[in-house]
């Protein structure tokens, strides 16, 4: 029954959408930003404690910042107004998906520049010289050396993405409630309203479900 119920099907959509984009956009900001990081050691340092802030931050406190940006009358309204671009509304419109895999990656980049960088400091240094001695271009060493040598590192951090997207539930709550728009209604919002609702064997065929996703 739970497959034929329209609701569940959406958060299950929805879900599905948020994972398959915004993990491989994460990942790919964070290894970039790494490797860029790993060519200026002297200044590295400052910048991997700076990009842990969003992470150490208490959420009510997030969640905050960002309705003051994203509020009909916030920051970037505000700017497209001066620009002469019609008011975008964020939490109720098909940008809020946008808005919430923003927070996602901008929440959790820092935590996976770490463990990149901590991936390219095993890198051996002899293989980039051999390399550049044999000819080898910038985008040549990253893909034929980089890559495999940190597929570990690369796997771990894509298993921690994948934990870390399902407690994105406690922003999508805390922005929009217990109903949000369409657009972010996740499989979280469809557990939680269901134990609201006192409809057991909902929730509990929808919490199986989810357990074996992130299984």
């Amino acid at each position: 029954e739970l497959f034929k119920n329209n609701t569940f099907l959406l958060a299950l959509k929805n879900t599905e959408i948020f994972t398959a984009v915004a993990i491989p956009l994460l990942m790919v900001i964070s290894f970039l930003l790494a490797l860029f990081l790993n060519s200026f050691k002297k200044i590295s340092s400052f910048f991997r404690s700076s990009l842990l802030i969003p992470v150490v931050v208490p959420v009510a406190s997030l969640i905050c910042v960002w309705q003051v940006i994203f509020d009909d009358y916030g920051a970037v309204n505000a700017f497209l107004n001066y620009l002469g671009i019609d008011t975008v509304r964020f939490f109720n419109s098909e940008f809020s998906m946008v808005m919430i895999i923003l927070i996602y990656v901008w929440k959790y980049c820092g935590f996976c520049v770490i463990l990149f960088t901590a991936g390219l400091t095993n890198v051996p240094t002899s293989l980039y010289e051999s390399a550049r001695l044999d000819g080898a271009n910038a985008f040549q060493i990253v893909r034929k050396i980089t890559i495999p040598m940190i597929t570990p590192t690369t796997f771990f951090v894509f298993l921690m993405e994948i934990i870390y997207s399902f407690k994105i539930f406690r922003e999508v709550f805390a922005l929009f409630g217990n109903y949000p728009d369409e657009n972010v209604y996740f499989l979280q919002n469809f557990i939680n309203n269901n134990y609201y609702n006192l409809n057991y064997s909902r929730l509990s065929s929808a919490s199986v479900i989810l357990s074996l996703f992130i299984i």
